[in-house]
């Protein structure tokens, strides 16, 4: 009624002003999809074309990929199976010791690099003291120093 009312819309088109509302009942389609303003995928047609290029690329093999072995399997071709449960924790116990110990060496050579002494030869790269350095103790000196005048100053607030 407003549209009629307006001179100038009187004689346009009007579908512009109306709701676009989607298919409820869309056939769901297998092939690739584009996000759409909503941010839902809508499905897009390939042309038969693109249908048979993608086919021929694929080649898929009729056969299922072999099957894996199981842990028994394994355990039986390795002869693990056949022993005694006393004798897989000994071995599982050897292993974990010596990783321990490797990683140990690794841990021990870090630190001792630590504390290695850098080469004389070469010239100090870079190691400057920071200009502070010297000064965070006399910082300590005068923050105790007012810290004393104040619990002076406190006493005799008291008295």
């Amino acid at each position: 009624r407003e549209l009629e009312k307006d001179p100038i819309l009187k004689d346009q088109d009007w579908t512009r002003f109306l709701p676009h509302f989607e298919k409820v009942n869309k056939s769901k389609s297998k092939e690739g999809s584009a996000p759409t303003s909503n941010g839902r995928k809508k499905k897009q047609k390939l042309g038969k074309k693109k249908k048979m290029e993608l086919a021929a690329a694929k080649e898929k093999n009729p056969f299922p990929p072999p099957q894996q072995p199981r842990k028994i399997d394994l355990m039986l071709e390795s002869g693990e199976y056949f022993l005694a449960k006393k004798d897989l924790e000994k071995k599982k116990q050897a292993e974990r010791r010596h990783k321990e110990q490797t990683k140990k060496k690794a841990r021990a050579v870090e630190k001792e690099r630590k504390f290695m002494a850098p080469d004389e030869s070469k010239p100090p790269t870079g190691d400057i003291i920071p200009s502070g350095a010297g000064s965070k103790s006399k910082r300590k000196h005068i923050d105790e120093e007012a810290t004393a005048h104040n619990r002076h100053a406190k006493k005799k607030r008291k008295r």
